[in-house]
């Protein structure tokens, strides 16, 4: 669930939940975008100003972080709507099917699809945010 640390704790939830993966080998992984809901706990910490939502480029990063540390052999998937990147060409950034990426083998792939994401203009990627208020 990328961003579920927010901005201040994004490195270590990056790192601390390849880890966790990297334990259990699971066959799929699904990528979550962290987004708060309203009546909980997190969603007020939010909107008081206490707990910082990350960046389009921000959710890029900890991917990126996370994906760097990923040791295992499964598939990494983005078939959610709130995986919301775009390539140059408008169009998700990442597959969005139920099959996803295979680790190892197409790792490298997933990396230079981040890469990609991390130099289009943060404006050019949808903002979840709109959808919460």
């Amino acid at each position: 669930m990328p961003g579920l640390g927010g901005k201040k704790m994004s490195e270590q939830h990056a790192k601390n939940t390849a880890s966790v993966l990297n334990e259990i080998d699971p066959d799929f992984v699904r990528s979550r975008p962290y987004t708060p809901n309203p009546l909980t706990p997190l969603f007020e910490e939010w909107t008081s100003g206490n707990f910082e939502l990350l960046s389009p480029h921000g959710y890029l990063r900890e991917i990126k972080m996370m994906v760097e540390d990923l040791k295992f052999n499964g598939r990494l998937c983005f078939d959610h709507a709130m995986n919301f990147w775009r390539g140059r060409d408008g169009r998700p950034l990442f597959r969005m099917d139920y099959s996803g990426y295979k680790f190892p083998e197409e790792k490298d792939e997933v990396l230079d699809l981040i890469e990609e994401g991390l130099k289009i203009e943060e404006s050019r990627h949808v903002q979840r945010i709109e959808y919460l208020m």
